[in-house]
């Protein structure tokens, strides 16, 4: 039994020429060829949360931020964008609701409202998120959240 042990290690290992070695293709783990020329250049998503409520930050061109808040949908109350945000970011899709995966509950649960927005051009803007219920416009915002925004 040890025998065909290591001759099935000694096989294994036995594959491959020195040669066939030398020169086999290395696997290339850099982010440029593993997704096209212009990846090496992206920036990683920037996060926001309600902690960095007042925050400016800076963003490169085309780099994402992620705005992430804590909301409870089935309450009624949701994030809403108070004013369209200008030339220098782009809101690329509607909103995300997850449900907080370490509630325990599961009516009624809390979750997380994610908001994607892209540096479209070089300026600055405010993301201005109020989390309120849409049928009530007239009563102030529970709360407002602002984040100034510099792409450069």
């Amino acid at each position: 039994m040890r025998a065909l042990a290591v001759l099935l290690v000694l096989g294994l290992t036995g594959c491959r020429t020195p040669a066939q070695e030398q020169h086999a293709p290395a696997a290339d783990t850099t982010l440029e060829s593993a997704h096209g020329d212009n990846a090496a250049n992206e920036q990683l998503p920037m996060g926001l949360a309600l902690k960095d409520d007042g925050r400016a930050v800076e963003l490169a061109a085309q780099q994402v931020v992620l705005v992430s808040l804590k909301a409870n949908h089935t309450t009624g109350y949701s994030w809403v964008l108070r004013d369209s945000v200008g030339p220098a970011l782009l809101r690329e899709v509607d909103p995300t609701y997850d449900v907080d995966s370490s509630s325990t509950g599961g009516v009624g649960a809390g979750g997380f409202e994610t908001w994607r927005f892209r540096a479209a051009a070089a300026g600055r803007d405010t993301i201005v998120l109020e989390y309120r219920r849409p049928w009530e416009a007239d009563r102030p915002a529970e709360t407002t959240v602002r984040y100034f925004v510099t792409v450069r």
